[in-house]
């Protein structure tokens, strides 16, 4: 029965998909950002086996930023200092890839 619902109505060959979708399908291919574009960096990572916690660096502010996420959900917030501004590395600090 499948076999044959996917004879009756098979997947659009890529000419007869409209243009709006074709190039939504063509952006889904293509990275958001060349990897030397990249925004941010990571710093530092720690796991286990349903938590994540990552320290993250804007390269334009040098702002850092927590993210963490346990089971399905997460979070991302500014790292604070004790006196409750944001910690920033300065960027000749940051390692390049």
């Amino acid at each position: 029965p499948l076999a044959r619902a996917c004879q009756k109505h098979p997947m659009p060959r890529w000419h007869e998909i409209s243009p709006p979708r074709r190039r939504l399908a063509q952006s889904r291919k293509e990275p958001f950002m060349a990897k030397k574009d990249k925004r941010f960096i990571l710093l530092h990572s720690e796991s286990s086996s349903f938590q994540d916690s990552q320290i993250w660096v804007d390269r334009e502010t040098g702002v850092n930023y927590l993210w963490h996420a346990c089971g399905n959900a997460g979070g991302l917030t500014p790292l604070l200092k004790a006196d409750g501004t944001p910690v920033i590395t300065p960027k000749g600090e940051l390692l390049e890839d």
